[in-house]
């Protein structure tokens, strides 16, 4: 039995975490959209301007909120920007942000608002936010529902702008704004292949900046619609890799029709250009270049974290040294 090297840095998950799926076709998904035939797609590879977007998320400070009982919170901040690569160039990465977005929050368990206006401090301002939940890790979720949400304004606001190149948004398009704007989800992880076993195998004998055929997988909830699928090689497995390593997979909602997204998937090839080595990335060649250079910048955008945790700290240091009712309208 081969043994083969997950080539992703140990400190993430593994990019392949799907289970091995059943010998027979999910109802939930159809293979025969674009093509009856269950073989590679290599597309004629034009050039064209892409836009990725990303979003980055930090918990700056945990905190205890009591209220009869004791209720969990965060301090966090995220940030999601977008950044345009020109025909397959990746001379102009560091100086191609073309939106941003930052905003804070203070993040609050069971119901609980504790104050009802932006908390300012040194700079810094906090939106409350309420969740109904009360375990300890759902303001944590909840935060990485908002960065999600801002990477959605990202990408409304510059398919407004119509700049005439491809949305590459990092992962997949469960929100609202996805039926909205023509934009494509890049999976580089694999929780579900979605694919019955059978249909596995044509993976592994994909070669670079080849595709499989459109597939779609049908939606069941609101916050998840019918998405046309595909998946697309990357990069050649390396020496000891598992023959499913450099594979990404692609989706768009199937509101704009099969036609669109056949172009889309044959775009999306060009994607095999943008691979880092894994020297320069831990999670190459899936974490896209431009990508793991826009993280960079939109971690730079949220600051020093050293620096707004002691504002934090300080706030709420100065906050319980008053009353209840003067805390609640403190700002520094």
């Amino acid at each position: 039995m081969p043994i083969y090297l997950d080539p992703w840095n140990p400190e993430f998950s593994s990019s392949l975490q799907a289970e091995q799926p059943e010998e027979g076709s999910s109802p939930d998904i159809r293979l025969d959209v674009e093509s009856i035939e269950w073989k590679a797609v290599k597309p004629e590879l034009i050039p064209a301007d892409f836009i990725f977007v990303d979003g980055v998320r930090r918990v700056e400070s945990r905190v205890i909120y009591q209220n009869g009982k004791l209720f969990y919170g965060v301090f966090g901040s995220a940030a999601a920007g977008g950044i345009w690569m020109k025909k397959a160039q990746l001379n102009l990465t560091q100086n191609s942000l073309v939106k941003s977005l930052v905003r804070r929050y203070l993040i609050t368990g069971g119901g609980i608002l504790p104050f009802d206006h932006e908390i300012s401090m040194k700079g810094l301002n906090f939106l409350p936010v309420s969740i109904p939940d009360e375990d300890h890790d759902s303001p944590v979720q909840k935060l990485q529902q908002l960065m999600r949400d801002q990477e959605g304004e990202v990408i409304h606001e510059l398919a407004e702008k119509n700049l005439d190149s491809l949305l590459i948004a990092d992962g997949p398009l469960h929100f609202p704004w996805a039926k909205k704007n023509p934009v494509l989800g890049y999976i580089k992880s694999f929780h579900e292949w979605y694919l019955p076993a059978p249909y596995l195998g044509l993976l592994t004998e994909l070669r670079v900046s080849e595709r499989t055929p459109i597939f779609l997988i049908s939606g069941q909830t609101s916050r998840f619609p019918d998405r046309f699928s595909w998946f697309v090689r990357l990069s050649k497995p390396g020496s000891g890799d598992s023959p499913l390593s450099g594979l990404a997979r692609l989706e768009t909602s199937c509101d704009f029709g099969l036609e669109k997204a056949h172009l889309l998937a044959n775009s999306s090839c060009l994607l095999s250009f943008y691979g880092a080595s894994r020297e320069r990335d831990p999670r190459s060649p899936q974490n896209l270049l431009p990508i793991g250079i826009l993280e960079g910048q939109l971690k730079h955008l949220l600051g020093d974290s050293g620096i707004v945790k002691r504002s934090i700290h300080s706030w709420i240091f100065i906050s319980a040294q008053k009353s209840p009712s003067a805390a609640t309208h403190s700002a520094i």
